[in-house]
């Protein structure tokens, strides 16, 4: 978006709490886009459960407020993170294992948004968080409580 207004929120759905992670065999130079590849495994996980390799989180993200929002994400390896498709997060390239990449700020309206995060993990040490800071509020990591499946 390229003004104030809020992004609407996806409604008419129903969700039950929980993430899809799709892991991806093969080995990745960076992190793909893995469009039609079929997934070596699919698992309904609580929040970003990392394994090794590469994989894919597919949800949405339960805003309880309308305003403006940004977003921290932090791996071991690399990631891209997307809500409703748009970039949200590029911890791909120029991007260092372990330091915090952040979002713009972005205006959501209250209420449920896609979100789709592709990772490498390495096997020395998973790990994947996504932290956000609410407005009026500090920068916290995202309780799984916020992410939701169809």
């Amino acid at each position: 978006p390229y003004d104030n207004a809020l992004i609407p929120p996806v409604t008419g759905i129903a969700t039950r709490p929980g993430l899809v992670r799709k892991e991806f065999p093969g080995p990745f130079d960076w992190v793909p886009q893995f469009g039609n590849r079929t997934p070596s495994g699919r698992k309904i996980v609580k929040g970003l459960t990392v394994t090794t390799g590469a994989q894919q989180f597919v949800g949405y993200l339960r805003v309880p407020k309308s305003g403006v929002y940004h977003f921290a994400l932090t791996t071991n390896g690399k990631a891209v993170a997307r809500l409703h498709d748009a970039l949200l997060i590029d911890a791909d390239s120029q991007y260092k294992a372990g330091a915090k990449a952040l979002s713009g700020k972005i205006a959501l309206r209250a209420g449920l948004h896609p979100l789709r995060i592709n990772c490498l993990v390495p096997g020395d040490s998973p790990g994947l968080s996504l932290e956000w800071q609410a407005p009026g509020e500090e920068m916290k990591t995202m309780p799984n409580t916020q992410f939701f499946i169809q």
